[in-house]
């Protein structure tokens, strides 16, 4: 597939920022213990992120699953947070012998997960329908009731968190424009695909990460549909889906014939005017995929100008898209002649 050339045409400048990866964990805080002398009690963290997403103050459930010689023990049972204590019914005790205990455990909650099963992913088929789910998970292997006084479940992020920041084109060599946006859209990414969790403790000192396969249900992911803003200089966020979540996936190689365009891309739906008289400069009638006196303008995922052509688990791509005239748009030329002076008969 041919990459996106830097003079094709409809496409603006776009600056891409980059990913922080979500690694640094909270500090690891005991909370009172499940009543009963052998029962078993748990205490959660949950990496450190940005904004908008789960941490170790605001999780308040998950679910678990335990497996003892590869036997099930807890299948889905549901842990909820009250005050500082983390409770579920029925209680749970350690095996008398002292067998180990292989947990497992994600959050939110997830309805035919088969967690911890050898011969299926644990989560069949998960459908990132809005791009709202912080989905979590954490795995504790052969824990013991004569070692463990408590299972510290550490969680991990299993999405990608992507954040698009949008600003108008600073170009001191042509009129001022002010650039209206009421559209901004994740064009080609996978929506849906298997999860399955490693089986290594995810603890603050490990880097055991899950694995997605199988995606598939490549689709257009709406971040932002409302009333026309106005950009400014300073690079803003509009999203009015709440969609920040994308599965980890790699990024269809963006490309351009024509005007069709291909792969994963940002597109941004826009008018663009002289900031001073107000006159639409971009776009015209004839502008391919123009309604309403807007069409869009693209840019690449995975392209030419880019710097990542995938999506980790774990980690945040925060991208800041520069929005201004397209190229290939008309600047106003001029041909200058002068007319000769006649001679008139007097």
């Amino acid at each position: 597939m041919k990459s996106l050339s830097s003079k094709s045409a409809i496409m603006a400048a776009v600056a891409l920022a980059a990913a922080a990866g979500l690694t640094a964990c909270s500090d690891d805080n005991d909370s009172p213990a499940v009543p009963g002398k052998d029962a078993i009690s748990f205490s959660v963290t949950v990496p450190k992120a940005s904004r908008a997403v789960t941490t170790t103050n605001s999780i308040n459930n998950f679910s678990v699953w335990a497996f003892v010689d590869g036997a099930p023990y807890m299948s889905n049972v549901f842990v909820t947070k009250q005050s500082d204590m983390w409770t579920y019914t029925p209680t749970m005790y350690w095996p008398a012998d002292d067998k180990p205990v292989n947990f497992f455990s994600i959050s939110p909650s997830i309805p035919g997960g088969t967690i911890g099963n050898p011969d299926k992913p644990d989560i069949p088929g998960f459908v990132n329908s809005n791009g709202s789910v912080d989905l979590l998970y954490a795995v504790n292997m052969g824990q013991k009731g004569s070692v463990n006084a408590q299972v510290k479940v550490n969680f991990r992020h299993a999405m990608s968190q992507v954040r698009f920041m949008l600003r108008r084109k600073a170009d001191t060599a042509n009129t001022p424009v002010r650039v209206d946006v009421d559209g901004v859209e994740i064009v080609n990414i996978y929506s849906k695909g298997d999860f399955e969790i490693p089986r290594v403790t995810t603890s603050v000192t490990t880097t055991d990460r899950g694995d997605w396969d199988n995606l598939s249900a490549m689709t257009n992911a709406v971040i932002y549909n409302g009333e026309p803003v106005t950009l400014t200089d300073t690079p803003k966020e509009y999203n009015s889906t709440g969609y920040i979540f994308a599965l980890p996936q790699d990024l269809a190689e963006s490309s351009v014939s024509g005007n069709t365009y291909s792969g994963a891309y940002v597109r941004v739906r826009c008018a663009v005017y002289d900031e001073a008289s107000g006159v639409k400069i971009w776009p015209s009638a004839s502008t391919p995929g123009y309604v309403d006196g807007m069409a869009y303008v693209y840019f690449p995922l995975n392209g030419e100008t880019t710097r990542y052509d995938e999506w980790e688990p774990g980690k945040a791509y925060n991208y800041t898209l520069s929005v201004g005239v397209p190229a290939g748009s008309t600047a106003i030329d001029f041909s200058v002649t002068v007319d000769e002076y006649q001679d008139f008969v007097l």
